[in-house]
């Protein structure tokens, strides 16, 4: 249950977010979009709500996360540690999901659940890029930045030479 326990100890609480129109407000959701479009940012604004000893965060994506680990002792480790919300970062639908109150899910694929609903994540508007830029102190360099460089959360904060690379 190494990678269980690796994952129940995640913390995000460093995390700086920046609000965006679309919130996790279902118990049980999908998160579907591209990555680096702010899914998990997203879900650390929903984790925000429950002390870090009520969540389990699995990214399946980790190479340090052994999934079969993670698919027969999932179920155990939430009873066990009274978990109130799991979320699996990159689902691939291929395992069932373990019971518990709270499900969060990430996935790159349109595929649909029972009981979940279904957000699409894109990459910022222009208005949603204006509330993360801090750089530009007007609207003609701030909508030359977004056109340039694109809408992806992350660029905003790039040195300017870096967001090239």
């Amino acid at each position: 249950m190494k990678t269980l326990e690796a994952c129940y100890e995640f913390d995000f609480t460093k995390t700086n977010f920046q609000e965006r129109k679309v919130r996790i407000t279902h118990p049980k959701s999908i998160l579907v979009g591209p990555p680096r479009c702010g899914k998990s940012y997203l879900i650390f604004d929903y984790l925000s709500n429950f002390k870090s000893n009520e969540y389990i965060y699995i990214d399946l994506n980790d190479f340090r996360n052994d999934k079969e680990e993670v698919m027969i002792n999932c179920e155990k480790f939430i009873k066990l540690n009274s978990i109130k919300v799991l979320v699996i970062e990159s689902y691939d639908f291929d395992f069932k999901l373990p019971k518990c109150d709270n499900i969060i899910l990430t996935t790159t694929k349109n595929n649909a659940l029972r009981g979940f609903k279904k957000l699409f994540i894109q990459a910022l508007d222009f208005e949603e890029y204006l509330l993360h830029d801090s750089k530009h102190l007007n609207i003609t360099n701030s909508f030359n930045s977004f056109l340039k460089h694109g809408n992806l959360p992350e660029t905003i904060v790039y040195e300017e030479n870096n967001k090239i690379i």
